[in-house]
């Protein structure tokens, strides 16, 4: 019997009709192929101009066979009708060339496909990048179960509705769900993340400035936003944001079962404490409360526990990204969950460590 394989169709659409696309197009075409027996995932990609992939799960036949008359009976005709978008691949190849770099994408960046086109391409397991196949396997087992999230946001969005509000909801909830001592814990991963985008960009300063004015002119917002979030009888969390938690849990226990085998890298090149404390003490006042915490360093930065709460973060935030979220504003995200968690607790991140160091716990 043939094994089932991926198999990655590229979609590019160089407007700003992609959430449309994706709902009124991939949407159904998944729908379909799912009925079929066929896995399906998508991602954004910017590689060779901006674009969808379509990943399927099939025999070499049947995506020849079935998979690809689909895709032709209802990608080609929904983007011969959407309008062509002047391009300018030359004036983005430096970014591009930083973003490969940054996201160790090995494929060429140029020439760009034709807008509103699509194409075959083979599926990249990204091993290279996941450490293992295992690994791999189990980023693609997420996107899949994490497709109903992604398309109840994008829903709302080409309704009007914005992706951020989501994404901070989904942020909150994760944080308090998936740590041992809730978001009050939990949340310290944010203002980590926050911090070290501020330390190491350009313009950092002003940059924190304008965030904190954007939180203290909707902190009673964000702040009531926040409780509802975490009170269980307020009814605030979604059923969208409940199948990413559950899709979450899935691929925790699934990286559980990796790690105790040894097939779920996550970065332990980076765990040497000298080379932690060297990186830390001078990128921000908490990173070096992070290397000055010798608990810290000693048992939360190697545990098992802390390496899956990365995990859920790391796969969250790919979320996010096929949800058409920037980097920068993820990072600005982090900080307003941070911010808002600070508020309402009376207490900033180094308070926390401080605790920890001296009586024990859950920080990180």
């Amino acid at each position: 019997m043939t094994t089932a394989g991926w198999h990655s169709v590229h979609i590019h659409h160089y407007g700003d009709a992609t959430d449309r696309l994706l709902m009124e197009a991939v949407r159904p075409l998944m729908t379909e192929l799912a009925a079929r027996g066929h896995r399906c995932w998508f991602a954004r990609h910017w590689r060779q101009g901006p674009h969808v992939r379509l990943h399927v799960e099939a025999t070499g036949t049947a995506f020849r066979t079935d998979v690809l008359p689909a895709v032709g009976a209802r990608i080609g005709p929904y983007l011969a009708g959407l309008p062509a978008t002047a391009a300018d691949p030359d004036g983005v190849l430096p970014l591009h060339r930083r973003l490969a770099e940054a996201e160790s994408e090995p494929g060429p960046l140029t020439p760009w496909y034709d807008d509103n086109s699509w194409h075959v391409e083979a599926y990249d397991t990204r091993v290279a990048v996941h450490g293992t196949p295992e690994a791999a396997a189990l980023y693609a087992d997420f996107m899949c179960a994490a497709n109903d999230h992604a398309f109840a946001v994008l829903g709302r969005a080409v309704q009007g509705q914005g992706v951020l509000a989501a994404v901070f909801d989904a942020m909150v909830v994760v944080a308090d769900e998936f740590h041992s001592d809730g978001i009050e814990a939990g949340y310290l991963s944010y203002r980590s993340h926050a911090d070290a985008y501020l330390a190491r960009h350009a313009g950092g300063a002003a940059r924190q400035r304008a965030w904190e004015a954007h939180f203290q002119d909707r902190a009673g917002v964000l702040g009531a936003r926040l409780d509802a979030l975490l009170d269980p009888g307020s009814g605030a969390v979604d059923d969208a944001t409940e199948s990413l938690v559950a899709a979450l849990l899935a691929s925790r226990a699934h990286g559980l079962d990796l790690r105790g085998r040894g097939l779920l890298p996550l970065g332990e090149g980076a765990d040497d404490l000298a080379l932690v404390r060297d990186a830390y003490r001078d990128l921000s006042p908490f990173h070096r409360a992070l290397a000055e915490n010798e608990r810290w360093l000693g048992e939360v930065l190697p545990s098992t526990w802390f390496a899956l709460f990365r995990l859920v973060l790391n796969l969250m935030y790919l979320q996010f990204t096929r949800l058409g979220l920037t980097p920068l504003q993820r990072y600005f995200l982090c900080y307003l969950v941070a911010a808002a968690v600070e508020r309402r607790t009376g207490r900033q991140a180094t308070d926390v460590l401080g605790d920890f160091a001296a009586a024990g716990g859950g920080a990180g």
